[in-house]
């Protein structure tokens, strides 16, 4: 397990930690933190990486496909290519 994974279930623990402190309170600003801190958490968990690094990954990703007009994984086959088959 690494150390990015730990620190997303750590994450989820405080942000539920806060989503209930905030519903005791009835402070919807802190249940709404808590709730997108757990997501947060949720996220990293589940990756093994943070939000920031992730979307630096997309945002790269992205960049690469604007570029040469094609996504570097194989595409499905279309609807279109489906029906000449048939």
């Amino acid at each position: 397990m690494n150390w990015d994974r730990i620190q997303g279930n750590w994450k989820q623990i405080a942000g539920k930690a806060k989503t209930n402190w905030g519903k005791l309170t009835h402070d919807d600003q802190i249940t709404s933190s808590g709730r997108s801190e757990r997501r947060a958490g949720k996220r990293q968990a589940q990756y093994g990486r943070e939000e920031e690094q992730a979307a630096r990954e997309f945002d790269a990703f992205h960049e690469a496909t604007r570029i040469t007009g094609r996504a570097s994984f194989p595409a499905t086959v279309s609807d279109d290519e489906s029906a000449r088959k048939c």
